[in-house]
């Protein structure tokens, strides 16, 4: 109510009960609805957001001028009745939340949460098809392997990093909650017990799960204790403490120019000018050494990628799409909503086939050719030849290489021949999410389990690429599905297979550890809750469907 009252507006929520749940319902006087609830979804989480809302000429009072609240709650069971009817005039969809709270979306909350999730599994499909390399025994399979690791090369992280600050600008900001702490456990518990519990390398399953993640590697034996793909988790968890710790200083200081986007300047600066002889190459070679065969972060991406650039992303895409949120009449926005806007180009290419397919095959077209511009090895004699070199250098044997970007190196040519290099690089990162973006604006169909469940499918499936048990679905089946008279035939025929299994896999197993997860989380937050630490937000939980990792 203090929320609403803040935009000069008569209200009152009240919980009336539906369903065997209940539901709030915003009751206001005469005012713009569409304004109100943009405010709202901007300041408040989702667990105090109204599943409705309704607007009277004036709120029902008694005799001593007090809102009469037995009259708003008739009027507000009247208007969820309706609702439920389809009468009302406001399009809602009705989902339970993580808290047993029936919530009523809206049509654009549910337009935006399928976008969202029609992203992330997208992503998730381009991330495992770079680890499940399933080409053995195929004719073709080679050029369809380069083919396929075009696709990832760094830019599903990315994207996976500009969704979570894409999904991280809905939920008001102040310090770390519950879900933070989630993610930090979890990422624990998969470099101490994963290796061991989601790909068993015991007796007697030795022979079928003892996969590339327990193997010694040369020229080092890699310790059993290490930071593998879990990497990912750690780094999301370091961008959330950056984004607080700016948060908290921009309210000390007064800081909020560019809507915060200074922080992101700031930090992909960092990314840029900042040498690894300050950040990483000062350290001992003894412990830098154990760090780099302990870590696949620093091993494969360095220190600058994976701590600075990928954090920068973030707040990059945090900051805009909290901007683009924004309500037009909030004098400290000049940005309309993002997702209206998203909604009229839904809408307006809606009403063309042809040109929903334009756009979409366009959107598609772009991510092919910045996939195959920079694959990491080169399908010919153009693009961009021995992968990166300013991000971090690549073009080196994995193993040996330090990835390390020194002064030396950044000025040699030349320091500006350097940073147009580097913003080049970004650019060839960040599009590509940019393209899928809209190429799922235009998408009609709502790919819902895959979606919703790849935080699942994320955790558990690099345990398992190059698993024994995967070679039970490669020479057997490619060596009888390609043969030498299809030709360049075989490379289509080699990655729809790989697609195939990529979704199935996500559709069956990565779904079911998806929801055994979430389940356990659900237990630990009712106990938590029965024993007097009720506040947190359903997010943590709730929104691991819509949110992805």
């Amino acid at each position: 109510e203090i929320t609403l009252s803040n935009n000069g507006t008569e209200s009152a929520v009240v919980a009336v009960s539906g369903d065997n749940h209940k539901v709030l319902v915003a009751v206001l006087g005469p005012c713009n609805i569409d304004a109100v609830r943009q405010d709202c979804d901007r300041r408040l989480p989702a667990s105090m957001m109204p599943s409705l809302f309704l607007r009277v000429g004036q709120l029902p009072r008694l005799a001593n001028q007090k809102a009469d609240l037995r009259a708003i709650e008739q009027l507000a069971a009247e208007e969820l009745q309706k609702s439920i009817s389809g009468t009302s005039g406001e399009e809602v969809q009705l989902t339970v939340d993580s808290l047993g709270m029936m919530r009523r979306l809206t049509k654009a909350h549910v337009k935006e949460m399928q976008w969202v999730q029609n992203q992330q599994a997208f992503w998730m499909l381009i991330s495992m098809l770079g680890h499940f390399q399933l080409f053995e025994g195929a004719h073709g399979g080679d050029v369809a392997q380069r083919i396929q690791n075009s696709f990832v090369h760094n830019k599903d992280m990315v994207a996976f990093m500009m969704l979570l600050g894409v999904t991280d600008s809905r939920e008001p900001l102040s310090k770390l909650g519950a879900r933070d702490l989630l993610v930090f456990c979890v990422a624990l518990s998969m470099t101490a017990l994963g290796p061991w519990v989601l790909s068993p390398a015991y007796w007697p399953l030795h022979q079928v799960f003892f996969s590339f993640n327990s193997l010694s590697l040369p020229p080092y034996n890699l310790p059993r204790l290490r930071v593998r793909h879990d990497w990912f988790l750690y780094h999301y968890f370091f961008a959330r403490l950056c984004l607080v710790g700016f948060t908290k200083v921009s309210a000390k200081y007064r800081l909020n120019c560019f809507a915060g986007a200074w922080q992101a300047v700031l930090v992909l600066c960092m990314a840029c000018l900042v040498p690894d002889d300050v950040l990483w190459l000062w350290v001992p070679l003894p412990y830098r050494r154990s760090l780099w065969i302990r870590s696949i972060a620093i091993m494969m991406k360095g220190v600058r990628m994976s701590c600075f650039f990928l954090t920068g992303c973030y707040l990059l895409a945090f900051h805009t799409t909290k901007a683009m949120r924004c309500n037009e009449s909030d004098s400290s926005c000049q940005a309309s909503s993002l997702f209206s806007r998203l909604r009229l180009l839904r809408d307006a290419v809606a009403r063309s086939t042809t040109l929903s397919v334009a756009v979409g095959a366009g959107a598609f077209t772009v991510f092919l050719v910045i996939s195959v511009l920079t694959s990491p090895v080169p399908l010919g004699d153009f693009g961009y030849q021995h992968g990166w070199k300013a991000i971090y250098v690549e073009g080196e044997n994995v193993y040996t290489a330090s990835h390390s970007v020194s002064w030396h190196y950044m000025t040699h040519p030349s320091l500006f021949l350097y940073i147009v290099l580097w913003f080049g690089e970004m650019l060839l990162l960040v599009v590509p999410f940019l393209a899928v973006a809209l190429m799922m604006a235009c998408c009609p169909w709502h790919f819902k389990r895959m979606g919703s469940t790849c935080f699942g499918t994320y955790v558990l499936h690099p345990y398992h690429m190059i698993a024994p048990w995967t070679a039970w679905f490669q020479r057997p089946i490619l060596s009888r599905i390609t043969f030498d008279s299809f030709g360049s035939g075989n490379v289509l025929i080699v990655l729809l297979w790989n697609v195939f299994f990529c979704i199935l896999f996500a559709q069956t197993v990565g779904a079911c550890f998806h929801n055994v997860l979430i389940a356990g989380f659900q237990k630990l937050f009712q106990l938590g809750k029965r024993r007097g630490n009720p506040q947190g937000n359903d997010a943590w939980v709730g929104n691991y469907g819509p949110k992805g990792v």
